[in-house]
């Protein structure tokens, strides 16, 4: 039996064949622009897996890295923990030892004001004098003398403590300066001060200590500080050495007309007395003492109701009259 062949036939116009036709032909040239776009995607897309597998590999290379510094950092922890325990343990060590170092200080201080206090009354004997200049440290006690007090009055003026001293502390300079008033009164003790070096350190100290030392403050201190300057001033070589210091005058007539305290007072005019009366001493002290205590104020201090003082001032006033006739 033959095959029937049945075939289809659309009829289509002319127009909507033409118009077929068009848009295959369209289509055609769409194809390669298409394929373009394709290519440019799929090599788009090939291009961004690559990176991303970079990126993956980069991310797990960071892993490691990251995990490596945690490890890190919890070694560090440990370490800074361990740091704080330490230095916690360190500052209890610092602490216990700052308390230690002053429970020895003031036993030092203790100790000291004891013995210099003892020392200071056993030295109202010129032979304990002579005994303790003939010692085999007796340079070093003066040195040591010179470093406390200057110490001292440093302490003084950084913490502002011009009026809470300690007692044991006050005790300690008192006597170390009353032993070296002693000292001064003897013969031989005025000699060392006004010819060894450890003796002038102690002489410039003290004047030191009466220029930074305020008004009203420290006025046993200061006495005794002018005793011993006085009594240097008996030696000629202390009287030299005392006279010819910058500013001496000055300082010694501003403490008279800034201090109240009648002992002091009377201990600084009679240092005026025994520096501008020596015919060692230069002219230019006495000018200089003459103008800066007036006609006026040294009047005064003849009529002070301290006996003592009015004694001095009257003197001074006499003994300036004295060498201005001769001059």
């Amino acid at each position: 039996m033959a095959d029937v062949q049945c075939e289809t036939h659309v009829l289509v116009s002319s127009s909507e064949l033409k118009g077929m036709v068009s848009e295959i032909t369209n289509l055609k040239n769409q194809v390669p622009k298409v394929l373009a776009e394709v290519f440019d995607k799929a090599s788009k897309v090939e291009s961004l897996e690559k990176a991303l597998e970079s990126k993956c590999k980069e991310m797990e290379k960071l892993k490691v890295e990251c995990q490596h510094l945690t490890a890190k950092v919890e070694v560090w922890m440990v370490e800074c923990e361990k740091e704080k325990e330490d230095k916690l343990i360190l500052r209890k060590k610092v602490a216990e030892t700052r308390q230690h170092l002053a429970h020895q200080a003031e036993y030092c201080t203790a100790f000291g004001a004891a013995a210099c206090t003892l020392l200071w009354r056993v030295s109202r004997s010129e032979d304990t004098v002579q005994t303790i200049l003939n010692g085999a440290k007796v340079e070093e006690f003066f040195t040591l003398t010179s470093q406390t007090l200057d110490s001292f009055m440093k302490s003084m003026i950084e913490e502002g403590k011009r009026k809470n001293i300690d007692e044991e502390e006050n005790q300690f300079v008192l006597a170390m300066a009353g032993t070296i008033t002693n000292v001064a009164a003897a013969s031989c003790g005025r000699e060392y001060l006004a010819s060894t070096s450890a003796g002038k350190i102690v002489l410039d100290v003290f004047l030191q200590l009466l220029m930074q030392m305020g008004v009203g403050q420290c006025i046993k201190l200061k006495t005794l500080i002018l005793m011993a300057l006085y009594n240097v001033t008996i030696n000629c070589n202390g009287l030299k050495y005392i006279a010819e210091k910058n500013g001496v005058a000055n300082l010694l007539c501003w403490l008279l007309q800034n201090e109240s305290e009648a002992d002091l007072r009377c201990q600084v005019l009679r240092l005026i007395q025994s520096l501008v009366v020596e015919p060692d001493t230069s002219n230019k002290l006495t000018a200089d003492v003459k103008s800066l205590l007036c006609d006026g104020f040294l009047e005064s201090l003849t009529t002070d109701r301290n006996a003592d003082v009015r004694e001095v001032a009257m003197e001074i006033r006499d003994d300036l009259k004295a060498l201005q006739c001769d001059i």
